[in-house]
């Protein structure tokens, strides 16, 4: 949660070994997947200082294919916590926390979105609401 930019490097990049042969050959074919959209909800999550932020980000940045797609990627993060922000407030019955709304929608979060549903059968009382829907049915908001 503190966030380190080693780690995530580590994660990104391929593991190099020092072995030959056989050894070398399969670890210089390890596919690495992308980062994908968790992996920038725990960045925008990260209580790391903005220093580790910005070097965390320029290290997502290299593994991502264009400047489009970690703009795409940024946004459906931040789309995704506002949602569960504003999920988590309804649910316990709480205020939502205005710095996670304001920070979401600095990122592009889209306030039209939609929740998500998984299994409708899992979920009891879950209307696939949008995050104004959420918002505004919640009586627990204050009015600021």
């Amino acid at each position: 949660q503190e966030g380190a930019c080693e780690v995530v490097h580590a994660l990104l990049t391929p593991v190099a070994t020092t072995a030959t042969g056989a050894a070398k050959a399969a670890a210089s074919s390890v596919a690495v997947e992308p980062p994908d959209v968790d992996a920038f909800v725990a960045l925008q999550r990260c209580r790391g200082d903005s220093q580790t932020r910005q070097l965390i980000e320029a290290v997502l940045q290299q593994h991502v294919e264009s400047a489009e797609e970690f703009t795409r990627l940024q946004s459906a993060a931040a789309t995704r916590r506002l949602l569960q922000e504003l999920r988590e407030a309804y649910d316990d019955e709480r205020g939502v926390s205005l710095t996670i709304v304001r920070e979401t929608l600095d990122l592009g979060a889209d306030p039209n979105a939609q929740e998500e549903v998984v299994n409708e059968y899992e979920e009891v009382g879950s209307y696939s609401l949008t995050a104004l829907q959420l918002l505004s049915t919640n009586i627990h908001v204050e009015s600021e």
